[in-house]
């Protein structure tokens, strides 16, 4: 079954620049990886959805042991980032 984990949140105004030069590196290492990742921007606000796309649970469930420590590093830096709080949803395909 396949499965997608969504990260939600609201980007600073003013770190929209450096937010934009971040996510661009960590999709590209993604990329790299041969993760399916995307990212997307609700139209009209500084909000925000990241999209893991996972083949099985099992791959999703070991995502943070196949993320090396370098990409966790750009990802953290996301936080510098946000305004306000950070959502997450991971939807299970039905069967």
């Amino acid at each position: 079954m396949q499965v997608i984990f969504i990260v939600s949140y609201k980007i600073k105004s003013q770190s929209k620049k450096d937010y934009f030069k971040t996510i661009k590196l960590i999709k590209a290492k993604m990329n790299e990886l041969g993760m399916n990742y995307n990212v997307y921007e609700q139209k009209g606000k500084d909000i925000y959805f990241e999209f893991y796309f996972f083949d099985s649970y099992e791959e999703f469930d070991s995502m943070d042991e196949n993320i090396p420590e370098n990409i966790k590093i750009l990802i953290d830096t996301l936080k510098h980032y946000i305004d306000g709080e950070i959502n997450y949803q991971t939807l299970i395909q039905m069967e």
